[in-house]
């Protein structure tokens, strides 16, 4: 019985990450949540391959004085993407149930 249960929890996984895989373009405005991650309509996106310090964390310079690089980091991507559409094509799912993807490019109007 052990066994049925997990290749059916399995199944639902992989079926969670293939409709991630094969979902269409999420597009819309960002949030900035931290310096490699937003969210458009809800859905946390973290941009696929960039690693930037979380927001609340802090750094230490070489003179030993402490700063915030990571509201420095989300500050930076604020500033990139202002408020523009974006659109980002899902690749799939980080280890924490973000939906992941190589980029976030800004929206061509049709």
């Amino acid at each position: 019985m052990t066994l049925h249960r997990f290749a059916i929890g399995l199944l639902l996984a992989l079926s969670i990450v293939s409709n991630v895989v094969t979902q269409d373009r999420i597009v819309g405005v960002a949030c900035v949540i931290d310096g490699d991650s937003i969210e458009i309509h809800g859905q946390r996106i973290r941009l696929f391959g960039i690693d930037a310090p979380e927001s609340s964390q802090l750094c230490v310079r070489p003179t030993g004085e402490r700063w915030r690089c990571g509201q420095q980091a989300s500050f930076a991507l604020a500033d990139r993407i202002g408020r523009a559409t974006l659109s980002c094509q899902p690749r799939d799912l980080d280890r924490y149930g973000r939906v992941s993807s190589p980029s976030a490019s800004r929206a061509t109007r049709t």
